[in-house]
């Protein structure tokens, strides 16, 4: 393996990190992928926090409440297709919890029947941390009145947020990557001055169009949102720039950004993880 080649890997390696917003890449996704999702997420989270509140300010300032009160049966119903699976899943919690409880007292036993059980109890928990991770929202329901409403209201900021909805669902599908992209260009041709919808449908749409491997205009877009993003986003930002980069062979590039990071956000959070980064390229 050359020593490019050794790079590239340990950088890939290297961006993985436990803050993900989103689900999981599917089987068989490269490293690099699986950190775009996980980057891409920790993004979103981050312009919720950031920039939530025009959002909230375009729900307060809303003429039509009706349009608020149609949205919030789509979102309801989202939610509660959400918290059947955290039902199922607390379940297993506590069947797992009491395994673990049973292996414990197993193992503080003279009896070597009571020791021999610590195999087939360990095998229980595997299992169980096996169904649960298969435990996925059916979104079918929501998704469909997202897509209806999204077609109806696309005036309405309400409108724009079902929009960010359906994507949420469906762009992990990589069947619907195309429909991801209209919803999303759709969304940013008609969020002009709406900042929350510009950032996050923007994000959104990088992650799409990184899956799509068009690097070339997700890299547009991060510029675009690099003119628009508050400033607390902009180390992450130049971080997923150096990303898509690297993942385009274009490593010069990439270093040429993380050395833009490091050297204008030496306070960030970010930096560590920048400086790691740049070390692995070189």
């Amino acid at each position: 393996m050359s020593k490019s080649s050794q790079e590239n890997r340990s950088f890939r390696k290297s961006l993985k990190g436990p803050d993900a917003f989103q689900s999981k890449a599917a089987e068989g996704m490269s490293v690099l992928e699986e950190h775009k999702n996980l980057l891409v997420g920790v993004l979103l989270a981050l312009a919720l926090v950031v920039v939530g509140g025009f959002g909230v300010k375009f729900y307060q300032d809303s003429k039509k409440q009706s349009v608020r009160e149609a949205y919030a049966v789509f979102e309801d119903q989202y939610q509660a297709e959400v918290q059947q699976v955290t039902d199922k899943r607390e379940e297993l919690n506590k069947e797992i919890e009491s395994y673990r409880k049973s292996i414990e007292n197993a193992k503080k036993s003279e009896k070597e029947s009571e020791k021999a059980k610590v195999k087939e109890l360990e095998a229980k928990i595997k299992s169980a941390e096996t169904t649960m991770d298969s435990f996925k929202p059916d979104h079918s329901k929501s998704s469909a009145g997202f897509r209806k409403f999204f077609d109806e209201n696309l005036s309405e900021p309400e409108g724009l947020m079902a929009g960010l909805r359906l994507v949420s669902i469906i762009q992990g599908d990589p069947s619907k990557l195309g429909e991801s992209k209209k919803v999303l260009e759709t969304i940013l041709a008609n969020s002009s001055g709406l900042t929350f919808y510009e950032i996050y449908g923007r994000l959104l749409y990088i992650g799409v169009l990184e899956d799509l491997k068009d690097y070339a205009s997700a890299l547009k877009q991060v510029e675009e949102l690099l003119k628009k993003a508050p400033k607390e986003m902009l180390p992450k930002i130049l971080l997923s720039k150096a990303r898509i980069q690297i993942a385009s062979a274009d490593k010069d590039a990439g270093k040429a950004t993380l050395d833009q990071l490091i050297k204008e956000h030496e306070n960030a959070p970010e930096i560590d993880q920048a400086r790691t980064f740049r070390s692995l390229i070189n």
